[in-house]
């Protein structure tokens, strides 16, 4: 009985079958959905903070930790906007600015000493999530993205 040597998968191989399980994969994650509400969807509700970032920035879905908060934002940004430094931890070299939106009031700097109720502080982990365009009047120089504190906020009981 000879059997059958199978080489490397050819491109055309592997687009018909990863395109076919992931069609099954999609099919059945469907149909399974459970009604039951989890305190991960619950938090998904909740209105996320909004901020801008320049679009060669933004990487969705990324996580970075806030390194530092300025005064400084460009002028094209018209209105009342904090910045912060965000080092995404997949390249902590890599630090880009994220601005958020001041005129409610809830965007001051946040160092981190309770006195400040700010969205984030300095050292706060942040996820990047949903882009939403461009702010209005900026030409398409920024976008919009959702932002989520993600920091744990757990204490450490063994101390």
């Amino acid at each position: 009985m000879q059997q059958e040597v199978i080489g490397p998968p050819s491109r055309r191989r592997v687009l018909k079958y990863g395109l076919l399980s992931t069609i099954g994969f999609s099919v059945s994650s469907g149909m399974g959905s459970a009604t039951v509400e989890t305190p991960d969807e619950v938090s998904e509700t909740a209105e996320p903070t909004r901020g801008v970032m320049f679009p060669y920035q933004c990487v969705p879905g990324g996580r970075g930790t806030i390194t530092d908060a300025l005064e400084w934002h460009p002028r094209s940004l018209e209105g009342a906007y904090r910045t912060y430094v965000l080092s995404y931890q997949s390249t902590p070299s890599y630090q880009v600015y994220l601005f958020v939106d001041t005129t409610d009031g809830v965007a001051e700097i946040h160092r981190g000493d309770g006195n400040d109720d700010g969205p984030f502080e300095v050292g706060a982990d942040v996820s990047v999530g949903r882009i939403h365009g461009s702010p209005s009047g900026t030409k398409r120089s920024f976008v919009t993205v959702d932002l989520e504190d993600v920091t744990d906020h757990s204490v450490d009981s063994s101390m």
